[in-house]
């Protein structure tokens, strides 16, 4: 045997050990962080790793694994906890995982004579990861949650760094969208945000809630909200303005309901907040100020009945092309079309060339709850339904019990800042993402980001609920 050979294998099974020292003993940040990873803040793996690592192997897919490593190290699952609400969620979802791979995904396209089911299976493996990640995520919240804080902050901050560095000097190391509005190209997007979406709800609400987060924490987070208000000004989407104007209206109503305070003072610290990305764009993006003024005066014309008429857009009136959507709902009511196997380019080309699939299923991508019930019919709809029902019935009774114990929970601030935007989203779903209601059931990434905040927020229900009859004994 070479000596190079003996070398190397030494080599090999010392890092084999180090490696194996370090996971067990960091068990709880390889997962944390490969559980952000999966959701490619920043769109850095979609972007510049399109193909894949490996052939089609993608990036979720290595950090699914090493999520599922860190999980079995951990031994968090073999923990039973008190409260196991999250077995009936676990159940329903496992069981829609099944209609969708098996109904959706093959005898219905089947039955209609294009069924692809390996393509299927390959474009949609998230979805069958999800019921893991769900337990996963559930147990490692329940045991670990503060250990989620920074990673969180890291990767946000990495994100964003990336984000403004390209859009500053032009030089590309993050990968982003530019789409013109009022000027070419002035409308700037990061492929995908990942969970650090969330940073901006979560720093809006630390502003409303008088304890709050160790100082140098709480300095970031405000930081990166400010950041994360500026990146969705320069995307001048209009569904994104509406979404921070019912953050402010919202947030406020939610934090002064559980918490039992007055909002004001909270609004006064959100004016002195909004000074610095205010400051920012005017340094950096000061024409994004009156293009920010222009989309607001044309959402303030759409609430104007007397001028509204002329500016009626077909996602909300429902023309348009969603006219060959509502068509096809009403030929395919009960199990919908299924999956139909063709990649984007080719829906393009097939709209292009006059085809009514191909221009439904590009209507049905911008008001998803067209899509969502073209895709799943009816019969594929009561399960979500059934979830959807039962989340808001458990956001509400887990309200009243953050209210009636606020006294004991703002003591573990963490947990109720990220309870408090998970309910903040739970809210949205049935609000400001009206029009989107039920995509997370046909697109396996909304169903991943879905199914993990859910189990998110029950780790931290159940943890409160635990230290609530902790302290009573």
């Amino acid at each position: 045997m070479s000596i190079y050979l003996v070398f190397f294998l030494v080599a090999l099974t010392a890092f084999g050990l180090l490696y194996f020292k370090w996971l067990t003993e960091h068990t709880d940040t390889l997962f944390w962080t490969c559980f952000l990873l999966y959701f490619d803040p920043g769109g850095f793996f979609a972007g510049l790793l399109d193909m894949g690592l490996l052939g089609r192997i993608k990036p979720y897919d290595l950090f699914f694994v090493l999520m599922m490593v860190a999980w079995r190290v951990s031994g968090y699952w073999k923990i039973e906890t008190k409260f196991r609400i999250h077995r009936q969620y676990l159940a329903v979802f496992i069981v829609y995982s099944l209609y969708f791979t098996f109904v959706y995904g093959y005898f219905v396209p089947m039955h209609y004579g294009y069924n692809d089911f390996m393509l299927f299976l390959q474009k949609n493996r998230q979805f069958l990861y999800c019921p893991f990640i769900f337990l996963a995520v559930y147990q490692f919240g329940y045991m670990s949650i503060n250990k989620l804080l920074k990673p969180l902050l890291y990767t946000a901050s990495l994100m964003f760094l990336a984000f403004f560095f390209t859009v500053l000097t032009g030089i590309e190391i993050v990968p982003v969208y530019k789409f013109t509005r009022f000027v070419e190209e002035d409308r700037i997007s990061l492929l995908s945000y990942g969970l650090s979406y969330y940073i901006l709800p979560m720093g809006i609400i630390s502003l409303f809630l008088k304890d709050r987060l160790p100082r140098h924490f709480q300095r970031v987070i405000i930081l990166l909200t400010s950041l994360m208000f500026i990146t969705i000004v320069l995307t001048l989407t209009r569904r994104e303005f509406i979404r921070i104007l019912f953050m402010l209206i919202s947030i406020p109503l939610l934090t002064s309901y559980i918490s039992g305070k007055s909002f004001g003072p909270g609004y006064r610290k959100l004016i002195n907040f909004l000074l610095l990305p205010l400051l920012l764009l005017l340094v950096f993006f000061p024409v994004y100020i009156d293009f920010s003024a222009d989309i607001l005066e044309n959402l303030f014309q759409f609430l104007d009945p007397d001028k509204s008429n002329n500016l009626t857009d077909y996602r909300v009136s429902g023309g348009g092309d969603l006219v060959f959507v509502k068509q096809i709902i009403i030929d395919h009511p009960l199990m919908g079309i299924g999956y139909y196997p063709a990649p984007w380019s080719e829906v393009i080309a097939m709209k292009e060339s006059g085809s009514i699939l191909g221009l439904a299923l590009d209507a049905s991508s911008e008001v998803q709850i067209y899509g969502s019930t073209m895709r799943l019919g009816f019969i594929g709809l009561i399960l979500p339904i059934f979830i959807h029902v039962s989340i808001i019935i458990m956001a509400l009774k887990a309200g009243r019990f953050f209210k009636q114990h606020f006294a004991l929970i703002k003591n573990h601030i963490f947990e109720l800042l990220l309870a408090l935007t998970i309910l903040y989203y739970f809210i949205t779903l049935f609000t400001t993402e009206l029009f989107s209601l039920f995509v997370e059931f046909y697109h396996p990434p909304k169903f991943a980001n879905y199914s993990a905040l859910l189990a998110l927020f029950l780790a931290i229900y159940s943890r409160l609920n635990f230290r609530l009859i902790k302290s009573k004994q």
